[in-house]
């Protein structure tokens, strides 16, 4: 056996734990060999989260009270908060910056 033979000890990134606590499992999509794969679906965000899993995560913070998304979202980053806002639908959006620290809303919506 060498060291090759085990796996990284995978860590939970932020979006892991919002799927952990609200039950939900992202979305996982595979094309077909027959298939072309679409960019969108196939390029991975800033935190390595693919398209199908963002959205999945922006019906995820859709349902939940602004102030519960603004505390998950307190962890993630700037770009990552905002490539989620914006999938959101922009009421619930504007909810959350509200319920975000102002100076990190400015900064989001720079």
């Amino acid at each position: 056996m060498s060291l090759f033979d085990f796996a990284p000890a995978q860590q939970m990134t932020p979006l892991d734990e919002l799927f952990k606590q609200y039950g939900q499992q992202p979305a996982q999509q595979m094309a077909s060999p027959d298939e072309p794969v679409k960019a969108a679906d196939s390029l991975a965000g800033a935190n390595g989260a693919p398209q199908a899993e963002k959205k999945s995560m922006a019906k995820i913070l859709e349902s939940m009270p602004a102030e519960n998304a603004a505390r998950i979202l307190k962890d993630l980053s700037d770009r990552e908060v905002k490539e989620l806002l914006l999938a959101v639908k922009k009421r619930q959006a504007a909810k959350i910056l509200a319920a975000l620290e102002p100076d990190r809303a400015a900064r989001i919506m720079r």
